[in-house]
């Protein structure tokens, strides 16, 4: 039983990374076809994207059943999770958005 909740615990965890991953990447190349250049990021939503990019490419190959679950993809993707829903919070509630508007005042 408990090697079922953590396959059930990992499937869950990867699909709202998953899900999550993606509208942030939505949001981001929404950035892009605005103006918005490679040089222009900020540090942090540097990092998110990477992480993002990361994550997807892991969830990719567990989907495909090349990465088994372990303990630590779980911690990983759980960590995703807050970040981008963090940065998503961040991009919906504010007019912040991934460019600093210090620079670009």
């Amino acid at each position: 039983m408990l090697i079922m909740s953590k396959k059930v615990i990992f499937k869950i965890t990867s699909y709202l990374s998953f899900i999550l991953s993606i509208i942030f990447l939505y949001e981001l190349i929404k950035e892009f076809i605005n103006g918005l250049l490679l040089t222009e990021i900020d540090t942090i939503p540097l990092i998110i994207t990477l992480l993002v990019l990361f994550n997807l490419i892991i969830i990719s190959l567990s989907i495909l059943k090349i990465a088994q679950p372990i303990l630590i993809l779980i911690v990983f993707q759980i960590l995703i999770i807050i970040l981008v829903s963090w940065a998503l919070f961040q991009i919906y509630n504010s007019n912040i958005g991934i460019i600093d508007h210090e620079l670009s005042h």
